[in-house]
């Protein structure tokens, strides 16, 4: 029998790591319990009222990070309304990583048709990035490397956010994100 190792956001912002044992947790009405195993990157997107209106929303990554450190994800994207987009090949194809404190995306296929706007990036949130004061995060796009000032990392839950809203990073060329501690 194979266990798993879960890395999970309790109600209380708290990561909880469970690894061969069974637990308890709070699930209020008014809260959705999300379990995501360490070791994978979700893409995802505010939602709207329909998918012309969602797709006017920047998309976000959250990665949780694994005992190692890794983590990855991918992202199928097409315009959501035509037929045969795959076998067409009018699609955007990607694979995220992170290794070593660095994420970054890879394009596998990049032929989307944009039918609203192109895909850009909102958020990235990296669960169980550690316990010691990330002080430096950097962000290398469009052959740029800059510092990126909007960023919080709370040591309690292990979790490291950063907005990049006003950043205007398309997720159709490379990016590479690393962040570092002081330590």
């Amino acid at each position: 029998m194979e266990f798993l190792t879960v890395c999970l956001t309790s109600a209380s912002g708290l990561d909880i790591r469970l690894r061969r044992q069974f637990t308890v947790l709070l699930a209020p009405l008014n809260h959705i319990n999300l379990h995501v195993r360490g070791g994978y990157i979700l893409p995802w997107q505010e939602p709207a009222n329909n998918t012309y209106y969602s797709r006017q929303n920047p998309m976000s990554l959250t990665a949780a990070l694994d005992d190692e450190g890794k983590a990855e994800g991918w992202l199928f994207w097409d315009d959501g309304q035509s037929i045969n987009t795959y076998e067409e090949g009018w699609y955007y194809l990607a694979n995220f990583s992170v290794r070593q404190n660095k994420l970054e995306n890879h394009i596998v296929h990049n032929q989307y048709v944009v039918a609203t706007r192109p895909l850009w990036l909102g958020y990235i949130y990296i669960w169980g990035a550690g316990t010691a004061p990330i002080t430096h995060v950097d962000i290398t796009y469009n052959h740029q490397n800059f510092p990126l000032t909007n960023f919080q990392h709370d040591q309690t839950t292990q979790v490291l956010s950063m907005d990049l809203i006003t950043h205007s990073i398309s997720l159709e060329y490379p990016f590479v994100v690393t962040w570092r501690s002081s330590s």
